[in-house]
């Protein structure tokens, strides 16, 4: 799949997950991928509060790649050995910030019955890095793309937090390995209004 995008209270354990998962969305389920959307992943309280911790404390910055002056805004946090790597762009690790270590918590318990149940895979997932995108309403995106997925273990997992308004969120089946192709055999396009709080989960 190709993708593009614009513009914590105790954990309940597996009570939580068969809450959230009671309201999930399939959007793929094939033979060589899962994507499932999750609304209220995040209470309110949980949303605002990590919100507004990443207006704040997060150093935000455009980033150059391959193609010239990105078009909104990033920060990486990771653990230490978890350079990320795309397009021309190398991310040294910045440090957890409290809030996001929280959520990285929270979806590492959230994500293990998922790929069991949808994936029948067995094994620990643990968040390692995440790349935070800050989109402008009207104005950032980000455009058709694949993620590199070669550390993420057997299910090779991406996981997608939204938060603040609503933003499109679209997928679509590569074609012929030609990212960005809107010609040909492409698969119809997947469209999400991802609302603040829900989370896409993509295997």
């Amino acid at each position: 799949l190709e993708m593009t995008t614009r513009g914590v209270p105790e954990m309940a354990g597996k009570r939580f997950f068969r809450r959230v998962a009671s309201q999930a969305r399939v959007l793929v389920r094939g033979e060589d991928c899962f994507v499932g959307y999750y609304k209220d992943f995040l209470s309110k309280s949980e949303h605002d509060q990590l919100f507004e911790a990443l207006r704040h404390h997060v150093p935000w910055k455009i980033e150059c790649d391959d193609f010239g002056s990105q078009d909104r805004l990033t920060h990486y946090m990771g653990d230490p050995d978890c350079t990320f790597k795309y397009v021309g762009l190398t991310c040294k690790p910045n440090e957890w910030l409290p809030e996001v270590s929280d959520l990285r918590r929270k979806i590492d318990e959230f994500i293990q019955p998922i790929i069991e149940a949808e994936l029948d895979i067995r094994e620990n997932v643990n968040v390692t890095g995440c790349l935070l995108n800050n989109y402008e309403a009207g104005e950032s995106f980000i455009p058709w793309h694949s993620d590199e997925v070669r550390a993420h273990g057997t299910a090779k997992i991406v996981m997608s937090v939204s938060l603040g308004g609503p933003r499109v969120f679209q997928m679509r089946r590569k074609n012929d390995g030609q990212e960005g192709d809107s010609k040909g055999t492409n698969f119809e396009c997947v469209h999400v209004g991802a609302e603040g709080g829900t989370e896409a989960v993509l295997t």
